[in-house]
């Protein structure tokens, strides 16, 4: 009798523990969604992708932009740069990207867990704290003339403000106009001769592209000024028929932009005569394809400046034939102060740049080259620079390659 009374004692506190519940209060506040974890951003110019470790009960994704700190006291939204994404439940799962960030800038992120029948979790941040888009560059080209230059972008995009700066110094900041933002392009103007600039496009403080660029060279002053135009060559007959030594001292020859200037035969240039060929600017430099020139009795200096030239001559006939040199000193003595190319594009010769040979005496004192592109021949025979061992009296004393590529 006394067995079956403990019999129902302990059944009916089995069934008291049962229906009654905890005898202690439960925080429903910690009844919440876990937070996310291995938050990790993939970043391009004006984009990024967040990827991250879903929880479980967990039915969207809110997301928080900005380029402010973010941090627990910081409500939702609670900064001037933020930007939310995922109010409207349609982030339910990783990854997500977001579009249309400003290029080269910083932002915080963070994510929560929300759900419609539990609490929201706490927010998760980035370990590195914050990540930056990479730089943009939408600008396609800057071409650039004497005081002038030719800006190019990507037509359409949003920006708003070209600032060209010198010295790090800004010296000029357009506001762009609705046509110039639609067609992709802007004049500047008021620049300097042969000075090196930079131009940045914004968008806002958004740097959105910029590009270093130098203009052209003004056109040398010399006692005499001769201007090629398309469809004249540069012969011995021109030059004998041009230039008189005993009335001019320095010549400069100025090619029409974009235009081509072929002559297959060899010329030699008046000695006492100083010389500068030079290119007018455009979309492209003049193309000169001489076939070989000799160095008169003396020159100053001899200059060619942004030209295209050229190693693969043309004939009247239209046929096309391999030029070996441009300079190829042989018995003819010389003495040159300086022989230089600036901003030039030499290419397509079968040996080199200039050679000297032969016995009489021939000098080269400075030979420079500066801001130019030398591509050689894949026949080569000689160096680039080429003096010959027997010659005993060719040299060129000094010799200077600044900024080029050869």
């Amino acid at each position: 009798m006394a067995l079956s009374g403990v019999v129902l004692l302990l059944s009916a506190l089995s069934f008291t523990a049962c229906t009654d519940g905890n005898d202690w209060d439960v925080d429903k506040s910690y009844d919440r969604l876990f937070s996310v974890q291995n938050l990790s951003v993939s970043a391009t110019e004006t984009e990024v992708t967040v990827t991250w470790t879903g929880t479980s009960d967990t039915e969207y994704y809110i997301i928080e932009l900005s380029q402010e700190s973010l941090y627990d006291t910081i409500p939702l939204n609670g900064t001037e740069t933020s930007m939310i994404y995922g109010e409207d439940k349609s982030i339910t799962r990783s990854p997500y990207t977001i579009t249309g960030l400003d290029a080269a800038t910083e932002y915080f992120i963070r994510i929560k867990g929300m759900s419609d029948v539990k609490e929201e979790s706490r927010w998760f941040y980035l370990e590195d704290v914050f990540f930056k888009t990479k730089s943009e560059q939408i600008i396609e080209s800057v071409v650039p003339s004497i005081n002038t230059a030719v800006v190019n972008w990507t037509p359409g995009l949003t920006v708003d403000v070209l600032a060209v700066l010198k010295n790090n110094e800004v010296v000029q900041r357009i506001t762009l106009s609705a046509t110039a933002i639609q067609e992709g392009t802007y004049t500047l103007e008021d620049l300097e001769s042969n000075s090196s600039y930079t131009v940045v496009i914004y968008n806002g403080e958004a740097i959105r592209g910029q590009m270093i660029f130098t203009t052209v060279r003004d056109i040398p002053e010399a006692s005499l000024t001769l201007f090629l135009n398309a469809g004249d060559v540069l012969d011995q007959n021109y030059l004998d028929r041009e230039i008189d030594p005993a009335l001019h001292s320095t010549v400069t020859i100025v090619f029409e932009e974009n235009a081509e200037f072929y002559n297959a035969s060899s010329i030699t240039l008046p000695g006492s005569v100083s010389f500068t060929f030079y290119g007018m600017p455009g979309e492209k430099k003049p193309i000169i394809g001489i076939n070989l020139i000799t160095f008169g009795s003396q020159h100053d200096f001899i200059s060619f400046q942004n030209l295209n030239i050229t190693g693969i001559g043309i004939k009247e006939d239209g046929s096309t034939f391999s030029m070996n040199y441009l300079f190829n000193q042989g018995n003819n003595p010389t003495q040159v102060g300086t022989l230089e190319f600036i901003d030039c594009y030499f290419h397509d010769f079968v040996n080199s740049l200039i050679r000297l040979q032969g016995t009489p005496i021939k000098i080269i004192e400075n030979l420079k080259v500066e801001n130019s592109i030398i591509k050689g021949g894949t026949t080569a025979q000689y160096s680039l620079i080429h003096v010959d061992a027997n010659s005993g009296s060719g040299k060129i004393e000094n010799i200077s390659f600044n900024e080029s590529t050869i």
